[in-house]
């Protein structure tokens, strides 16, 4: 390392050190840090002159800005003052058990621990989040009962196992779970399993993606074998049109030819020489084409009202492709892809399901992608 760069980071280093010195963070305000960071140099130097100094100006005054923070903050309707309310007076107790756990420290400065006063401010909170929770949580309406849900889980969180609040928000998680019914596609017997191939791919990536979402996708069968009467939402699929294997098969023919290929020899006044002439080859070019595609209606619906919520008609389409070729002449005219292809011989077709299939895919993709930004927002 040059020494240029080496000074350069040495000045850095020592610059920043300068900058978050305890009296430096005191002078800019940031009381916590500078406490905090005093009673760190204290404790490796206990007769650090200017870190006693910054932990007597600093402590009173982290205490005081803390309690005027908290003095404002219970004076706000907004119930999520709770969380910084909680934050101040824990921020306080830490102060207190960094200074009694320096020595120097102690006898500087005399700490206030507020342990009433935070475990005050938590039952507050679990209270006022409880009871916002209970005047929520009417009907089973699921909008209403995710809020719900949402302050029961801030009581808790303030007061673990408050009042029967664990049952209140396994009650709120129940009801703010959108259970949706998901119809499978019906088409005739010829494509049905590969229908239902498609609509088993559909459920199981739409459960993947909005696991923990509190939305809930059934089948018919799983809806009625864990008796789902009401889901709150049906997702109809329908394949409006769709052709599959429609054929059709071309022909193209070309003359194909090269100069200068060597044909034989030839001998002239005792010697061989090669002879050179043009070659030329009759190619023709096979290609079988089968075209499957469709259109799927997907349409999602309220239960209860029978209401139009969303509706989206998606397409998709397959070619699959065979190509062979026939030579006619001498094959020293083609080129090594017009050989490669007189190689081939025409391929057996795909099953019908399988093309069937392969046009769907496309329309998996969109309607997965559809379906999941619909529900993920809900």
């Amino acid at each position: 390392m040059k020494l240029s760069k080496f000074f350069t980071i040495i000045f850095a280093l020592l610059l920043f050190t300068q900058c978050n010195s305890p009296l430096n963070l005191y002078k800019k305000g940031n009381y916590q840090d500078a406490v905090i960071a005093a009673v760190k140099k204290l404790r490796a130097k206990p007769d650090n002159a200017k870190a006693q100094e910054a932990l007597t100006a600093a402590y009173p005054m982290a205490q005081q800005n803390a309690l005027r923070t908290v003095s404002n903050l219970k004076a706000s309707q907004n119930p999520q003052k709770h969380y910084s309310i909680v934050q101040q007076y824990e921020a306080l107790n830490r102060l207190a058990s960094e200074i009694y756990r320096c020595p120097k420290a102690l006898t500087l400065v005399q700490p206030t621990e507020f342990v009433a006063e935070l475990q005050n401010a938590r039952e507050t909170a679990a209270e006022e989040f409880y009871s916002l929770g209970k005047a929520t949580f009417i009907g089973s309406d699921v909008r209403q009962a995710r809020v719900a849900r949402s302050y029961f889980i801030s009581a808790d969180y303030f007061v673990k196992g408050y009042k029967d609040v664990e049952q209140m928000i396994a009650d709120a998680e129940f009801y703010s779970t959108l259970r949706v019914l998901v119809k499978k596609p019906l088409t005739n017997r010829a494509y049905q399993l590969s229908a239902d191939f498609f609509f088993d791919n559909l459920l199981t990536e739409l459960r993947r993606v909005t696991k923990d979402k509190l939305v809930v996708f059934y089948s018919e069968e799983q809806a009625k074998t864990e008796k789902i009467y009401t889901p709150h939402q049906t997702v109809t699929l329908d394949f409006l049109d769709f052709t599959v294997g429609n054929a059709k098969e071309t022909s193209n023919t070309i003359e194909c030819k090269k100069d200068s290929v060597k044909v034989g020899e030839v001998e002239i006044g005792g010697k061989k020489y090669p002879a050179y002439n043009t070659v030329k080859a009759t190619l023709t070019t096979y290609t079988l084409e089968l075209s499957s595609g469709g259109i799927l209606k997907v349409k999602v619906m309220d239960f209860g009202t029978n209401r139009m919520l969303r509706e989206q008609n998606f397409s998709g389409s397959y070619v699959w492709r065979s190509q062979w070729a026939i030579s006619r002449g001498d094959d020293r005219a083609l080129t090594a892809a017009q050989k490669r292809l007189c190689s081939r011989r025409q391929e057996i077709p795909p099953a019908p399901q399988d093309l069937f299939i392969e046009f769907t895919k496309p329309i998996y993709s969109k309607t997965v992608s559809y379906l999941n930004n619909y529900y993920l927002t809900y």
